[in-house]
């Protein structure tokens, strides 16, 4: 849990201290949507997270409700990001569905689903986790080449 907190705190840093360096406009986009859209859309954020933060493991981060509210608060910055952060959700659903413990897609409805494959924090887990990082780290590269040309 730490390192995918870490994980997701590096990257946002990381675009941050890219836009200052390379100036793709980040900031300004966020700026131009309107502040009341972007308040809205970080209030609707941070609600949920700590909804989440009070909720058991596999509950409600784990479900479409989430998902959807998480997704609808990043359309609020820009429709990219919203886009990223529905297929982050929705791939993070999809894994964990993998594991033996259940996860409740419908929150609030109490059924857990899983496919039984997998135990968390074993080897599948970490190579899935490493192999996810460095996709992201390939594609960052990929765009940032296209930046600079």
């Amino acid at each position: 849990m730490l390192v995918s907190r870490l994980i997701a705190a590096g990257l946002v840093l990381m675009a941050f201290l890219l836009d200052r360096v390379l100036h793709l406009g980040l900031r300004e986009l966020l700026l131009t949507q309107g502040a009341s859209q972007t308040a809205f859309g970080c209030l609707i954020m941070v609600l949920s997270c700590v909804k989440g933060r009070f909720s058991a493991h596999r509950t409600f981060t784990h479900s479409f409700l989430f998902t959807v509210l998480l997704t609808y608060a990043g359309w609020q910055f820009t429709p990219l990001f919203g886009t990223a952060v529905c297929a982050g959700c929705l791939s993070h659903l999809f894994l964990d569905l993998t594991n033996k413990r259940p996860v409740q897609l419908f929150y609030p409805f109490k059924k857990g689903y899983c496919l039984h494959l997998f135990f968390a924090d074993r080897t599948a887990n970490r190579v899935l986790l490493w192999t996810g990082l460095l996709a992201d780290i390939l594609l960052l590269s990929w765009c940032l080449g296209h930046v600079w040309r």
